[in-house]
């Protein structure tokens, strides 16, 4: 009796030259995505500092009030 499409494709996966290949293939894929997010990640980064700033100088501000 033949496997299973289902349980062919597990033993596929499961064979250790497969899991290599898949993992160094969603690792490009990753790396790949992270460079061109990097410009994004440090736009997000310097808004987010210049906000905390802006906060922290106004409630620096605010406390000096008479």
């Amino acid at each position: 009796m033949q496997k299973s499409i289902l349980q062919q494709c597990m033993d596929i996966l499961n064979r250790d030259d497969i899991k290599v290949e898949l993992r160094q293939l969603t690792r490009k894929i990753v790396d790949l995505t992270i460079i061109e997010l990097y410009p994004y990640i440090y736009l997000l980064l310097a808004i987010v500092i210049s906000s905390l700033s802006l906060q922290v100088w106004t409630a620096v501000k605010l406390t000096q009030i008479p």
